[in-house]
């Protein structure tokens, strides 16, 4: 979903982003913009729907939800109310848990001595029976099927309707993880003649580069300044 480029901090960095070039060792990753420029491999219309919210003025707003992960890690979660996203708590609720792709199980054995696997974020039932604790399942997020919908890529089922009883299509919603400096994307953005928004990953570098080729020139101005003092 991201492309992903090594840059190393400037300290103190510039207020318009936290990553520059230079010579230091101390390594940064750019991943929200690229993962929102026009050249990510991002769903175009969760996209679209996250860009057309910043160009209205929108401060989107980004949550480290320490639950999300079946794997406890803190995960970035942006905080927005519209679409087919886990971030809207009624999606959430009646999403049908399930573990059908595993990329996060963890390892365990039966009583038989079978190795099995279980996952926080699988039927709290299931895991529960495994040897899991109740509370780990609290607020788990499946992030392979939404990081797959993020992608493009839902996971399509077809479950029961409680009500009627019959079949029913369902699509695997998202979960968009960015960075806090989502909204620093409104800089870059571009309205084209369809009325859609965004900008290119070669937007993203000249954004990155030009106070670091600003910073430059200043320097070399002291350095030669230096020389001409006795």
């Amino acid at each position: 979903v991201r492309i992903l480029c090594t840059f190393h901090l400037l300290p103190p960095p510039h207020p318009k982003h936290h990553f520059a070039i230079t010579t230091t060792h101390f390594p940064s990753q750019v991943g929200t913009l690229f993962a929102l420029s026009d050249e990510s491999g991002m769903d175009p219309s969760i996209k679209q729907q996250i860009l057309s919210e910043i160009a209205s003025g929108k401060h989107l707003q980004v949550y480290t939800d320490p639950a999300a992960s079946p794997t406890g890690f803190p995960f970035k979660v942006l905080q927005i109310d519209v679409g087919n996203t886990l971030a809207v708590p009624e999606i959430y609720d009646t999403r049908p848990r399930v573990c059908n792709l595993g990329y996060l199980r963890v390892p365990y054995l039966e009583e038989d001595g079978k190795l099995a696997y279980k996952c926080p974020s699988e039927p709290v039932e299931d895991y529960v029976a495994k040897g899991g604790d109740f509370e780990a399942t609290i607020g788990r997020k499946c992030l392979c099927n939404a990081l797959c919908a993020d992608a493009g890529f839902p996971q399509v089922r077809h479950i029961k309707d409680e009500e009627t009883g019959e079949k029913k299509e369902f699509v695997e919603p998202g979960l968009v993880t960015v960075g806090d400096d989502v909204n620093q994307c409104a800089s870059l953005l571009k309205q084209r003649e369809d009325g859609t928004w965004g900008f290119s990953a070669a937007d993203v570098v000249d954004y990155l580069l030009a106070d670091l080729e600003e910073k430059e020139e200043v320097g070399s101005v002291q350095e030669q300044l230096k020389e001409l003092r006795p």
